[in-house]
């Protein structure tokens, strides 16, 4: 992420989990290790060619407690889906619909899942990863003071950053003071796979001038996917596998709720979900 507090602008930017390293042959995602996210910073500043000043790293029990405070989040679910929560091993179901209230455990299995799509499931995934964080960000933005300071305060007790408090606290009290103002950009560098590995899975080239091209768009405060389409990823209608219409399919344990008519039937409880690797970095 990109984070400008003279202009009240946050970029989230994707690095696709398979792109691969072209000077070692690894993976974005095999970089990160139990220990520290230190070689994964330093292969992103190697994609992505900027020099990378903070990061933060969470767990799946840290993420669903942040979500549990904000009081969940909101977003459109085109297809429903289940799996197990991997704190619980529940099995959990969000319904699909237009504002589906999302509890923590619900935005957890929505973020991590790429099942309901038929094609490019990372690059969906990862826009909802995107779609998530935007909704959290504006939602604590939109809280008072006491729920603010409980947000950072549980931030600062469960995710590893190395950003000082002083920092921290001093970017949180800007974009709150100018909360009207603030935008949320979001876009995707190349994301499409163009070679197989040895393990037979898709990779993504490192494409370095595609990459220097869109972070000079970022550094410039633009929206990036208004710039090129190339970085607007969306998917389509047909990406979706299709939605199932059964009589089991509304006994099913679901654990997430919608404001949509059609999906509330199928859902009665609230739910949420996120995705990852089991960590989950951000950097700016």
């Amino acid at each position: 992420a990109r984070i400008d507090p003279g202009n009240c602008v946050v970029t989230l930017v994707t690095v696709p989990s398979n792109t691969v390293l072209e000077e070692s042959g690894e993976l974005v995602r095999d970089t990160l290790t139990a220990d520290s996210p230190k070689n994964t910073v330093r292969a992103v500043e190697s994609i992505s060619g900027v020099d990378i000043r903070y990061w933060f790293l969470m767990d799946f029990s840290a993420f669903e407690a942040l979500v549990s405070q904000i009081g969940g989040v909101q977003v459109d679910v085109p297809v429903s889906i289940t799996m197990q929560d991997p704190l619980t091993a529940k099995t959990v179901t969000v319904p699909s619909g237009k504002g589906v209230q999302l509890d923590e455990a619900g935005t957890l299995i929505y973020l991590r899942s790429t099942d309901p799509y038929l094609i490019d499931a990372d690059p969906h995934r990862q826009l909802n990863v995107r779609t998530v964080l935007s909704q959290m960000m504006l939602q604590v933005l939109g809280m008072d003071d006491d729920g603010v300071r409980k947000a950072l305060g549980l931030f600062e007790g469960e995710v590893e950053t190395n950003i000082d408090n002083a920092t921290l606290l001093s970017l949180v009290t800007r974009f709150y003071d100018e909360k009207e103002s603030v935008q949320v950009y979001s876009c995707t560098g190349p994301y499409l796979a163009s070679a197989v590995n040895a393990k037979g899975e898709p990779v993504v080239e490192q494409r370095l001038s595609s990459w220097r091209e869109l972070m000079n768009i970022v550094d410039s405060g633009e929206d990036p996917a208004s710039v090129s389409s190339r970085y607007n990823f969306t998917g389509s209608a047909t990406d979706y596998v299709k939605e199932k219409q059964t009589a089991s399919s509304s006994a099913s344990t679901a654990l997430a709720s919608s404001t949509s008519s059609s999906a509330s039937s199928a859902a009665k409880s609230s739910s949420s979900s996120s995705g990852g690797d089991g960590k989950k970095s951000s950097k700016d």
